[in-house]
């Protein structure tokens, strides 16, 4: 797994991650029309700053409500839900295509 690709490559558009996702993230957080109305209508810049880190957690609120836990439960039960055998997988849930989808409940069960 290697992080740069040739152009060509069909896996990752790397340029196209690294270019083109700069240029998203300096579009929404510089030039949005709410987050830039919102601070326009803020009374005083602590406010305005305030509307702004208010965005961003929320922005960021499904990394940590959806992705942290499931990748939380692949680091702790990395033997039962990160299988990479196909024998393995079905013995342990079943499924050939792996058990990503007991991952939470082993972490309500056992974490």
């Amino acid at each position: 797994m290697n992080f740069f690709r040739s152009i060509d490559s069909t896996d990752l558009p790397w340029t196209g991650a690294i270019f083109g996702l700069t240029v998203n993230a300096g579009w929404y957080w510089c030039t949005d029309e709410v987050i830039v109305q919102r601070c326009l209508a803020a009374k005083t810049m602590i406010n305005s700053k305030a509307g702004i880190f208010l965005s961003m957690f929320i922005n960021f609120m499904p990394l940590w409500l959806m992705i942290t836990p499931d990748m939380t439960a692949r680091i702790l039960f990395a033997d039962t839900v990160a299988c990479d055998d196909i024998n393995f997988c079905s013995k342990i849930c079943g499924k050939v295509i792996g058990c990503t989808d007991i991952r939470l409940f082993l972490l309500e069960l056992k974490g």
